[in-house]
């Protein structure tokens, strides 16, 4: 795999700024927030991707808000898999059980679908550590997302 694709945790302000700028210019649907830069945790992939993470939020204490967004030039050919184990690493770390994103449709909601992720209300979730849907109830899904696990045919 070529090095380009290396994770970095960007920890200096200019460096998170400039990402912040990249994801605009990339076409993220909305403006990113003064608090999301200021307490978010935020990652590069190589040039093309960039994730972060929202602060932990009270009422769903054991779950991961992730944010991508990546590069249009670098669409089909950046490394989803490794990306997504990195996610997940970096989630556990910080003490989730869940990563959550918001919601998305077409193909992007397909190809989440199919690495494992799962409809819950108006967001999408995977599971960390082993956890599974069925072995316990999170404070994610009792609080936020009740009962809202929908199948695959049922969301498109």
């Amino acid at each position: 795999m070529s090095s380009s694709w290396r994770i970095r945790e960007l920890v200096e302000l200019d460096a998170i700024l400039d990402a912040a700028d990249a994801v605009c210019s990339w076409g993220f649907p909305r403006a990113i927030s003064q608090p999301e830069i200021a307490s978010g945790l935020w990652f590069r992939m190589g040039h093309g991707v960039v994730f972060w993470f929202e602060a932990f939020q009270s009422d769903a204490p054991d779950s991961a808000f992730i944010h991508l967004c990546v590069d249009p030039n670098a669409r089909s050919r950046w490394p989803v898999r490794r990306w997504h184990i990195a996610a997940q690493v970096i989630a556990e770390l910080m003490g989730a059980r869940w990563l959550v994103a918001s919601p998305c449709s077409g193909a992007i909601l397909d190809y989440a679908l199919r690495l494992g992720w799962r409809a819950v209300g108006e967001f999408i979730a995977y599971p960390l550590g082993g956890s599974g849907f069925g072995e316990h109830r999170s404070d994610f899904q009792q609080g936020r997302m009740e009962g809202a696990e929908e199948s695959r045919d049922e969301l498109l």
